[in-house]
């Protein structure tokens, strides 16, 4: 193997770990790859990766099929391992095919050298609301090469393996902060969607509109049926029904309206996760749709990792 070259700078932060990385880099070179230090790849990880730049000119950016290491210790990385396999085989591959995928997981990327070279100073300097936002660095730079002109298409068959939080608090920071980079993008991003990307805009806003959408339907049905226990007459629904008829059928409409979604992942994984349905559609309601909502209310504040004190450490460093 070449030795590898390390680079050491005192200034916390992916963004620019990525830029030192870049001012030593080759500029004559083709392709630079982007790697998490908590990655594992297969053997034929690398080969695979670099497949769809031959084949198309206009793909600026690649990324890889992402997998969770070990996924049946805990509960909560069961649950992290079914949230990956959907969006890899649900909008990645939708988006891939349109070759506008909206962001390309950090965790093993690929862009052409040329791109990174010319998009460097965007991505260190953006902002948002007057905020420079330090999360979601995989998603600026799948959108500056996307505004370029460039495709973005995942490899499903370049694969990866990634940890995931065993905790549940470190999994709900960890959501958080997805939460919040996925939507102030996606805000930003829209005008560029509307006119260049409408699946990527349907589905980034499906997903933005629908925590809201669902809040709103059980709001409305807790509402009328306290209402209706006062003794206040309800010009619609009678809501007579006992609470745990209610509740049955509303969980019994989830359960079948997700696994009729997920047919092909719910197939790909183990029997016992089809058992645990009812578990992980609570979870989705009770967790992660107040994830999806605050995210949207950080937007425009300065969480930086959420996990990781960035600005206490930089402060008592000089920024290059």
């Amino acid at each position: 193997f070449t030795p590898v070259q390390h680079y050491y700078t005192p200034v916390a932060g992916k963004r620019n770990g990525i830029r030192v990385a870049m001012e030593h880099i080759n500029p004559n070179s083709d392709i630079t790859v982007l790697v998490d230090s908590d990655t594992v790849w297969t053997e034929d990880t690398l080969s695979e990766l670099l497949k769809p730049f031959a084949c198309d000119q206009k793909i600026g950016g690649v990324t890889t099929r992402q997998k969770i290491l070990d996924p049946d210790r805990k509960l909560v990385t069961m649950f992290a391992n079914l949230l990956e396999e959907i969006r890899a085989e649900g909008t990645m591959k939708a988006m891939s095919v349109t070759g506008k995928v909206g962001c390309l997981p950090g965790r093993t990327i690929a862009f052409r050298t040329q791109i990174l070279i010319d998009v460097m100073y965007d991505f260190m300097n953006e902002t948002f609301m007057g905020f420079h936002k330090e999360v979601s660095d995989d998603r600026s730079l799948t959108n500056l090469t996307l505004r370029k002109g460039y495709k973005t298409v995942m490899q499903d068959t370049s694969v990866i393996y990634t940890d995931a939080p065993t905790e549940w608090k470190k999994f709900i920071r960890q959501q958080l902060r997805w939460s919040e980079g996925s939507q102030y993008n996606n805000l930003r991003m829209t005008p560029w969607m509307l006119k260049n990307a409408k699946l990527m805009c349907f589905i980034y806003w499906s997903d933005m509109i629908s925590p809201m959408m669902l809040v709103s339907v059980y709001a409305n049905t807790i509402i009328c049926k306290v209402l209706n226990i006062l003794g206040c007459a309800i010009p619609t629904l009678a809501y007579t029904a006992p609470w745990w008829q209610i509740i049955l059928f509303i969980l019994l409409g989830c359960i079948i309206s997700f696994g009729s979604r997920n047919i092909k992942v719910m197939r790909s994984v183990k029997w016992y996760y089809t058992l645990l349905l009812p578990v992980f559609i609570l979870v989705l309601t009770v967790v992660m749709v107040p994830i999806r909502l605050l995210g949207l209310m950080l937007c425009s504040d300065d969480m930086e990792w959420g996990t990781r004190k960035l600005e206490e450490d930089n402060d008592k460093v000089e920024v290059p």
